[in-house]
């Protein structure tokens, strides 16, 4: 991962969402004269709720709702998904996708609409499996396994949707090609004997930062004068983080009161050591930039961004 990239990361974001009543899907439309032609594609057990040029959605006898789109041209099933209820939203349950000349293209189960489990994906031509692995909450997790014409080309390691550990490539002959290690530039870690006791690096640094945010959240000043005033608001705190853990050059960039400006600089000053970010395998001087949007009494949105000290960094930021 190349470190001179600035890397955002979302520990706390308020979410506004339509219900799901009011959100539009991709199956809105519905006409009986489209019934017919559906009736020997699904089964006897299902009821047809809806019906259209390319697709049909049924519902199963136990509750369970499907979705089969279908290619317009040729009535080629392209995919048959499961969903959990009837606003056709989330995707729950077994899932499968076609190709246009017939062959299965992908398979594998959604949880809350999130791939999980065992995936299998194939190849379009002759239809062998073209690489398989595990899906966690949605990301590419474990062992992957990559194959042409049935033979494996390349085992993976991934953590997070990620490579991310030991891998192995093998020419057309079956030998080993390449094989070693992936790794990660890592980035400042706030000190806890909480989070320091977790073994993944990915879990390890979530719960840090969050750590890291509950400390900002609870600062009694904050929350007394935003109660006082009532006045929302946001700030822009840029900070190093040095080889030795340490923080220095604390500034803010882009705020709304002295007062809340003064505020966030000694809670900072107040954090436990950080464990250094590593470029390379080794530590680094690193900045860190926490963009914070706050309510009549709390927090509300928090972003911590990352980068190398050693590249030019204009004053705020653009997505901020």
């Amino acid at each position: 991962m190349n470190a001179h990239v600035l890397i955002s990361l979302a520990i706390a974001i308020l979410f506004i969402a339509l219900p799901a009543s009011a959100q539009k899907t991709e199956f809105s439309e519905n006409s009986k004269k489209y019934r017919s032609r559906y009736i020997d594609k699904i089964n006897t057990e299902e009821e047809i709720k809806k019906s259209w040029d390319n697709y049909v959605i049924t519902k199963s006898k136990d509750g369970k709702y499907f979705a089969r789109v279908y290619y317009p041209q040729s009535e080629q099933i392209k995919s048959h998904e499961q969903y959990k209820s009837k606003d056709l939203i989330h995707k729950h349950g077994l899932s499968k996708q076609w190709y246009s000349n017939g062959t299965i293209k992908s398979e594998g189960n959604y949880k809350e609409h999130l791939k999980v489990g065992q995936w299998k994906y194939y190849n379009k031509l002759d239809g062998s499996l073209s690489s398989t692995g595990r899906y966690k909450y949605g990301s590419k997790n474990g062992i992957w396994t990559e194959l042409e014409s049935g033979d494996t080309t390349a085992i993976y390691t991934y953590e997070v949707g990620l490579k991310y550990g030991p891998f192995i490539e093998y020419d057309s002959t079956g030998n080993i090609a390449n094989k070693g290690m992936y790794t990660l530039d890592q980035k400042p870690m706030l000190k806890s004997e909480t989070c320091d006791e977790i073994e993944n690096y990915f879990v390890r640094k979530d719960c840090a930062d969050r750590e890291m945010y509950q400390l900002l959240n609870s600062n009694k000043y904050l929350s007394n004068y935003s109660r006082k005033n009532r006045v929302p608001g946001k700030v822009l705190i840029h900070f190093t983080v040095t080889k030795n853990g340490n923080i220095e050059n604390i500034k803010i960039l882009r705020g709304k009161s002295t007062k809340y400006e003064k505020a966030y600089c000694k809670s900072i000053q107040d954090f436990p050591k950080f464990h250094p970010g590593l470029v390379n395998g080794k530590p680094a001087d690193m900045i860190v930039d926490i963009a914070i949007t706050w309510g009549e009494t709390q927090i509300i949105k928090n972003r911590i961004f990352t980068k190398h000290q050693n590249v030019n960094y204009p004053a705020g930021n653009p997505n901020y």
